[in-house]
């Protein structure tokens, strides 16, 4: 047994010093000082001159080259935590409406949370309604902030936006989306902290501005086998069960 683990001890700890860079790098190093000392050195032969320049020469290759491993493999650490995160795109607007209807054509559910929501019912409404009376109805949670709620009020004042009109805006969503099959509408009452617009596979996140238009506002794409969009759909469900349901019959 105690062979045994000397031997794996032993792999180990070869592992460690062979397999670091930073080893590699002294070795090298030390290459170079050899190399120096054979073409500098008074009285050495041609010969071994020549052995100390291919040796100074081999070992600032080797440099080089683990240097551009060592960047590659830090390119390569970032890459794979963006892909852990399920993140795919970022945007520097919100209206990205190409984007959004190409996701939107065939989905079956959606998740979507604002503070108006009226670029998205403006776009949508049509399309659901000929789903619906298709009988192939796309399962629509839409989550709004309370209109006459004071964190509305706030945001209207950070868009530029005239008093009250988050309420026409929530006026227009009942008008628009009464009647269809599968929509469903609940108010907030709390700030909401990110937008959400969940198509399916795909999400789309991202802050609201402190002053500015929200259509203006970086907006992240995310897909659905990252930890990223699980938390997001979280984010949603949570609010959706603290919030309170509004009538469309």
């Amino acid at each position: 047994m105690g062979s045994t683990l000397d031997k794996y001890s032993f792999a180990t700890a070869k592992r460690r010093i062979f397999g670091s860079r930073k080893t590699f790098a002294i070795i090298f190093a030390i290459f170079i000082a050899i190399g120096c000392i054979c073409i500098f050195c008074e009285g050495t032969s041609t010969n071994t001159q020549s052995f100390g320049i291919s040796l100074v020469a081999g070992a600032i290759i080797s440099i080089a080259t683990l240097w551009i491993e060592y960047i590659r493999s830090g390119e390569q650490v970032r890459s794979d935590e963006l892909l852990r995160s399920g993140l795919l795109a970022v945007y520097d607007r919100r209206d990205l409406v190409q984007e959004y209807e190409s996701h939107v054509q065939g989905c079956k559910k959606i998740q979507v949370a604002g503070y108006t929501l009226a670029a998205f019912t403006e776009s949508n409404e049509q399309y659901f309604r000929k789903r619906a009376s298709q009988g192939d109805s796309v399962k629509v949670q839409m989550l709004l902030v309370a209109p006459d709620s004071p964190w509305a009020a706030a945001m209207e004042v950070s868009e530029s936006k005239p008093a009250g009109a988050y309420k026409q805006a929530y006026s227009v969503i009942i008008a628009k989306m009464s009647g269809i099959d599968g929509v469903e509408l609940r108010l907030l009452e709390r700030p909401l902290p990110m937008m959400i617009y969940r198509i399916d596979n795909f999400l789309y996140t991202g802050p609201y501005p402190f002053s500015g238009a929200s259509r203006l506002a970086t907006t992240l794409k995310l897909a659905e086998d990252g930890w990223w969009y699980e938390r997001q759909c979280q984010e949603f469900e949570s609010l959706w069960a603290n919030a309170k349901g509004v009538s469309l019959t």
